[in-house]
Parts: C-alpha cells; structure tokens; sequence
C-alpha cells in the first residue's frame, strides 16, 4: 500500500506540464538582474517590449505569448460584487502554446477579439450554472472602471499538475485599460515560448541576449536571459515572482528511495518469514525428496508459493489504497481517485515490482533446504554453512543501516521546518493584515485616518510589498556619488508607518516622516546588508541616485527577511514613492479584537470603495503559503518513512526471533556448564553490538551527504551537528536492546534439557 501511494506520488509530481502539447519544446525566458549588490533570477520579464519585438524576428521561435496575472479583480453580477484573485490576461497565442483543453468555443477566434473572455469550467458554473456560457457577459469593475467582457470560450479546469493556474483569461487589451499600460510594459509579465525540435536553446539564450545589449535598454547591461523548459519548472525553479509554490527535487527523489526501502525490507523480512517457515516443513521437504521429487520441482515449488503470497498482497494492498485515498489526499494536498492509482503504467510497475519482489524472496529458502540431505531433513535439522551466515549478518546490517538512516532523515527535515516556522524573521507578522490600495493621496490618507480612529487598530501603514509574503521585490539601479558603479537593490515603496507596524529597528539615522517635505522627494532608507555591500562606515548623509532622482540616505534600518528562507537577505533600498503603494497593511492590537477590527475596516471600505469587494489576508498565513510543499513534504516523509522504520523494527524483531530460536540448543548447553542469563544476554549483546557499529560507520556518512544538499537550499538553516543523528541512534539502540532482551531471556529461562532434546 505504502509503496502504491508513494509511486503515485512520484509519477505525479514528474508528469507536471507534461500534458501540453510537445511541451519539451516549451521554455519559459526568465530575467537575472546584476549589479555589484545582488544579482536575481526572476520567472518574469522587467519591461518586456522590445525583448519580445526581437524575439519575434528570431526563426527557431515557432510561437511565443505573453501574459500578466491580474490583482484583485471585481466581478459584478445582479449587482452583487465578486472577489477573483485568479485571473490572467494574455495574448491571442497563449491557448496555442499551452494545450489547456477546450470544452465550448471556438478555438481559432479565442482572445483575439477585444474584450473576450475564456472561464474555466468552475467558474462558468459559479457565474452561470453551466458550461453552455458561450455569448454570456460578466462586469469587470476595477476602481472606478468599468468593462463589460463576452464569454469566448469555456476550458476545463487546469490540470493538478500544471505550474500555475487561473480561473479566468482576458484578451489583452482588457489589462491595457484597467492599468493603462500593455501587458510587455509592466514588470510582472511572464513569457513563454515554443522552439524548433532541431533547436539548442542555449545558442537561442546568445542571440536574445546579444538583442537586449543592442537595443534601447542594454546601456544598463545589468540583465541577462536564461530559457528554463517548462518540465523543469515545477522540481528545480526557486525564481523570484514564480506562478504558484513549487515542490522540489529533493523530495521527490527521496520519496522513490523511501518506495525502494520499503520494497527491500518487504523482500527482507519475507525472506526471513520464508526460510523460517521453511525450516519448520523440513520433515515434510525430507519425505517429498524421499519420494522422488527434485531439486528443482522443491525449488519451483518454493518460487510459487512466494509469487502467490506476493500477489495476493498485491491485490491487499490495491483494496487498503483505496480505503485510503481520502486520507492519502489529505495530507498529500493532492486529489487523487482511485483510477490514477489503476492506471496502466503504474499497475505494470508494481506488478513487475511485486513479481521481482516474489522471485527474490523465494529463491534463498528454495535453495536453502532443497540441496541438504534427506536425513538431515527427516532429522528437522537445517544444516548452516558460512555463506548462510554472512548474508544474515549482512540482512542485520542492511536493517540496521536503513533504520538509522530513515530516523535521522526525517529528524533533520522535521528541525528544518520547525526552524522555518520559529526563526526571528526581523518583522513582527501577527495580527497584520493586508488588504489592496485602490485609493491615493488625500483619500488614502483619509482611509488610513479613518481606521486608526479604532482602538482595537494599533497602525495602519501603505507599500508597494509586504515583508515575508511572497519571492519577489522591485529591484532598483543604486549607484553612489563619486562612483561609476551600479548595484541593482532590491527596494519598496513605503510610508512613515511602514517600520513601526512590522516592527523593523531603525539602528542608525532617523525614519522618513510628515514633518519633513524633502522626505518625499530626496530621502532613502537602507538595511544594513546594504550598507555593507557599499562598504560605508558612516552611511547617514551619503548621496546616491536611484529611481531617476538624487537622495541621501536619512537612515539604516536592521535586516529581515523580506523574502523566504530560501534566499539570502539583499541589499535593500525603502522610497518614498505613494503612487506605487498598492498594498495596505493594518495592525490589529489583539486576537480577540480580530472580528470586530475586520467588521471595522469592511465598513470603512465600504464607505470609501463602494464599487470594490472586501477583501483580506493575514501576512502570517501567506508566509506559511511559502512552505507549504515543504510542510506536505514534512507530513508525507514523517508518515511513510516511520512505517518504513516500523517495518525495519519488525524485520529485526523477526531475525532476533529465528536466531535466538536457532541457537537455542546452544543456548542450553551453555546453561548447563554454568551459564547465567547475563552471560548469555553479553554474549548476544556484543555480536550485534558489531553489527550495530558496522550500520553506523555505512550510515552516517549516507546520511549527513543525503541532508547536506537539501538543507543548503535554505539561505538560512538549523546546523547539521552530531546531536541530530545522536538522539535517533539511541533510540534504535535501545529499541534492538529490549528486542534482544526479551527474546533471550525467554529462550534463556526455559529448562535446558527441553531445549538440547528438542535439537537432537
């Protein structure tokens, strides 16, 4: 069952993007942005014009499209206002290259009429009750505008395994009012492009990059263009500005190593169950050869056997999956049915699987007990020989091995997430939300008034980004007096409120503030990573230049992590900028004053947004967003490798059983020259102890390689020390330590002579 899950998983997790047509030729062009500060791979384009002019002039581009995602867009329906955050607005190409399927429509006139619109199956039944939506309008309210948008196209709902999704699609000049700017003029465009199957993409990155250094931008030379293939975004991108949260590499590749674990320790302790029980027929083996049956018809008969068992568990197993997909989907996040599990390639997998596994473990105890002699098996004896010996020791290794190596992984991926969860980020993200701009100027200002007039709201402050919610900043060119240097920072637009409200020390200087004009025109903040990477000592009052305009620096403010762990933090830049704060955070004095704060602000805004939905989010829930495959990841891990673990416990338990039952004869003789129980408990204590210290030497060095990696992608990670690998050693340790213990004694405590008698 475990394994079954697991596979599904894995080929999921693989198949991403794969559904599009000749997808390998897909590529995605994403932009790193360099200075002497920081350099930044980003998933979209910055100012994408004459880029995608030129590369429209390229011959391997077979087509290409463009697409932004939209905010918050206003739906109105009856006169009853919606809330969509899912929407994307594109070009007529992008239902040419993305192979998202069609349910009504048609497919050559899609988006490229004004004012189209193509839904998703849902979403037609949301609005319509049908996917029969062909013809039918809806109202797109943005502020103060308006747009009656017609109904092109119904598609079905995207795919699980696609990278990003959407709800909604708008022909493009549908942005270009609402914004009043076109989809290659904003910096959150995305653009994607189909090559020739002939075609190296790397030779494709040269001339893109040669047409950006020629044309009106490549004075900055501060960008350079990469093609990621579109299979390759949903395992290994960690771009800025992706489309939704990715999963990575790692895990997947770790969950097939588990899958494998847990095959071998089911063809371990199978082979065990086999040979034990097989030992317990020798008298009926020795009466069969007795009659003239072969060697090779015992053997047969043994592979049979074990192939049936193995089946049947097969079979066991395919029943328990699905009583156990809904709890499967649960804490995978996923919603797989029962007929993903049965699909043809995967049913072929594990019954080859299953097959192999049947063959492996039939074939020792065939071989075993069908080549001793018949009186030996007439005897109920089973003669043992070195070569039997050293492949038990090296099944003990192997259980040994994989049970430490299963209990520190999941430990050091459990502190990770933990440390994500516990870490000082540097701002303070509790009872904070954040809700849309939609209002400048005076009425802003008013808004915000307005809000603080509440006891139960302690700030309210507006920016163009929130700290810790999402992978992406503006970056802005830094260069400093006296200097021909440029360093690309990455910056946000705030208020005087902005530090207060999140908690962010300014150390050094003074924050902007109302009483001083000059601060809305020639005022920067820096953090201290930044001051380092311009090598001041004495940052307040240094002039520099950025955003078209001279400044000095009136203050340093201590670092935080704006972005996700997963990057490190960068040299920033906080401007005075109000018509690019479009986001609104307000701080909520306690949790209980939460629900009466939230019915506060929805009054307000209504009374200054009337045309707008009400909409919020808690910054501490979108950081947690962040993490959210690493959290799957964390559940799914912890649960199948500790039934990994527990298989490997009852595998030793197994071979603690049948060697003890082995050496019971010796075990009575002992006795009977004098040994005490603790003499025979040392005795057994120090041949695993051996085992014990040759699975550690084999599995720490696997460990601290297979954890070092992953946890290296964090730009911020808990220290990988002894004491990780300490505490789940130990309690292996004691665990096989009371195993040994009971059985032993067990065997230890019975009369002697019962125990030399019954193996004569």
């Amino acid at each position: 069952m475990c394994c079954i899950f697991i596979f599904q998983y894995v080929r999921f997790e693989l198949s991403y993007d794969t559904f599009h047509h000749n997808s390998e030729q897909i590529y995605r062009l994403e932009t790193t942005i360099y200075g002497e500060g920081v350099e930044t791979r980003y998933a979209n384009l910055a100012s994408a014009k004459h880029i995608v002019d030129a590369i429209e002039k390229l011959p391997e581009v077979e087509n290409q499209s463009l697409f932004a995602k939209y905010g918050a867009v206003n739906i109105e329906v009856e006169e009853e206002l919606f809330a969509e955050f899912n929407g994307i607005a594109a070009d007529a190409a992008f239902l040419e290259i993305f192979s998202f399927e069609l349910l009504n429509g048609d497919s050559e006139q899609l988006l490229a009429k004004p004012n189209s619109l193509v839904i998703t199956n849902s979403t037609a039944q949301k609005y319509f009750g049908s996917t029969d939506a062909i013809g039918q309008s809806l109202i797109f309210n943005f502020q103060d505008k308006k747009e009656v948008l017609t109904v092109v196209g119904v598609l079905k709902d995207i795919p699980q395994n696609s990278h990003f999704y959407f709800d909604f699609v708008t022909s493009e000049d549908v942005f270009q009012k609402m914004y009043e700017y076109e989809i290659n003029e904003v910096s959150l465009a995305y653009f994607y492009m189909k090559l020739s199957s002939n075609v190296l993409p790397n030779k494709t990155e040269e001339k893109i990059q040669h047409s950006y250094l020629e044309g009106p931008s490549g004075e900055f030379g501060n960008k350079m263009f990469h093609l990621r293939p579109i299979l390759d975004i949903h395992l290994n991108s960690s771009s800025r500005g992706e489309l939704s949260v990715n999963n990575k590499s790692f895990f997947v590749y770790i969950f097939v190593l588990v899958a494998f674990i847990i095959l071998g320790l089911g063809c371990f302790n199978f082979v065990t169950l086999a040979t034990a029980k097989s030992i317990q027929r020798a008298k009926e083996i020795g009466i069969r050869k007795a009659l003239g049956a072969g060697r090779l018809t015992l053997a047969s008969s043994f592979l049979v056997e074990s192939i049936l068992l193995t089946v049947a568990g097969l079979a066991v197993g395919y029943l328990l999956v699905w009583y156990g997909i809904p709890y499967f989907n649960e804490i995978s996040n996923k919603q797989f049915g029962f007929s993903e599990f049965v699909h043809p390639n995967s049913m072929l997998l594990m019954l080859g699987a299953v097959l192999l596994m049947g063959l492996i473990s039939g074939i020792y105890p065939a071989l075993v007990l069908s080549h001793h002699k018949i009186t030996l098996l007439l005897k109920n004896v089973s003669k043992g020989d070195s070569s039997g010996s050293l492949l038990w020791r090296s099944m003990v290794i192997t259980q040994f091995s994989i049970t430490l190596i299963l209990f520190s992984i999941t430990s050091v991926v459990q502190n990770q997430i933990n440390y994500i969860y516990e870490k000082d980020l540097g701002f303070n993200k509790e009872q904070v939300i954040t809700i849309q701009n939609y209002l400048k100027g005076d009425k802003l200002q008013e808004f915000k008034e307005l809000l603080t007039k509440n006891s139960a709201i302690s700030t309210v402050s507006s920016s163009s980004y929130v700290p810790g919610v999402s992978n992406t900043s503006g970056v802005a060119q830094v260069q400093i007096e006296g200097s021909d240097s440029k360093y690309s920072f990455s910056w946000v637009a705030i208020d005087p409120n902005y530090f207060s409200l999140y908690g962010i020390e300014v150390k050094s200087g003074r924050n902007i503030t109302s009483e001083f004009s000059s601060d809305s025109l020639n005022s920067f903040l820096i953090n201290k990573t930044a001051v380092d990477v311009l090598g001041w000592d004495e940052p307040i009052g240094k002039q520099l230049n950025s955003f078209g305009k001279d400044g000095y620096v009136v203050g340093v403010v201590d670092d935080f992590n704006f972005l996700s762990l997963y990057h490190d933090i960068p040299p920033m830049i906080f401007v005075v900028e109000p018509e690019l704060n479009f986001q609104t955070s307000i701080k909520i004095g306690t949790s209980e004053d939460i629900n009466i704060s939230l019915s506060y602000i929805e009054n307000v805004w209504k009374e200054f947004i009337p045309g707008t939905a009400f909409t919020y989010q808690f910054v501490d829930d979108q950081y947690e967003s962040l993490y959210k495959s690493e959290r799957k990841a964390k559940t799914l891990f912890s649960v199948f490798s500790m039934l990994a673990v527990f298989i490997s416990i009852l595998g030793l338990v197994g071979f603690t059983s049948y060697i003890v039952q082995k050496k019971r004869k010796e075990i009575g003789i002992r006795k009977v020259l004098g040994a005490s129980i603790k003499d025979v408990l040392l005795l057994f204590y120090s041949g695993y102890a051996k085992l014990f210290l040759v699975s550690l030497i084999i599995s720490l060095p696997l460990i601290y390689i297979s954890v070092k990696e992953w946890i290296k992608s964090f730009s911020f990670h808990l220290e990988i020390s002894p004491f990780l690998f300490f505490i789940p050693t130990v309690i292996v340790s004691i665990v096989f330590l009371v195993t040994i213990t009971m059985f032993v004694v067990k065997n230890a405590s019975e009369n002697p002579v019962n125990a030399i008698k019954n193996n004569l």
